[in-house]
């Protein structure tokens, strides 16, 4: 069963149709690349597979428990933290927890029962993997996990686009 399915997708801003009568589907493990020129509606499209939109017509459908992350164009310059945090972050709640865990796990003092509930949630919630997409993440990046995100780590964000998890 596809992860996401698209049926007869419409989709316009005030005028002509942006996306017309699109249909097509991503399967777990597939990888995808939209390419477009300006404002040809690739944002908007993520936007849409995301639930953030409404389609004028036709149909988005994702199976249960499947997630569309996305960055943004414009990143926030407002955005601050370690890269780890930053990135955990796009992941939600389970993010937040491992990126505490992060924090928790290479601190100076070692607070031994809050790793330990920390552990048992990210446990609880089958997210060890995550871990390692985000370490893969920031790895492919050439970025230091530990350094603080300033101008220049923004600028090597700008052009990733989307990451479906399920």
């Amino acid at each position: 069963m596809p992860l996401i399915t698209v049926q007869d997708l419409d989709y316009s801003v005030g005028g002509p149709l942006l996306i017309e009568q699109a249909t097509f589907s991503i399967d777990r493990g597939e990888r995808i690349c939209i390419v477009g020129r300006n404002g040809a509606g690739k944002s908007t499209l993520l936007r849409l597979l995301d639930g953030e939109l409404s389609p004028d017509g036709g149909r988005v459908i994702r199976e249960i428990g499947v997630r569309v992350g996305r960055m943004a164009q414009e990143v926030d310059a407002g955005i601050h933290g370690q890269v780890f945090d930053v990135v955990a972050a796009g992941a939600g709640d389970l993010g937040e927890l491992l990126a505490q865990y992060h924090h928790v796990s290479h601190a100076a003092e070692f607070d031994a029962k809050l790793l330990a509930d920390l552990h048992e949630r990210i446990d609880a919630a089958e997210g060890w993997t995550l871990e390692s997409r985000v370490e893969k993440v920031i790895e492919r990046l050439s970025l230091p996990a530990e350094a603080e995100l300033r101008k220049q780590v923004l600028d090597a964000l700008i052009g990733l686009t989307m990451a479906v998890l399920a």
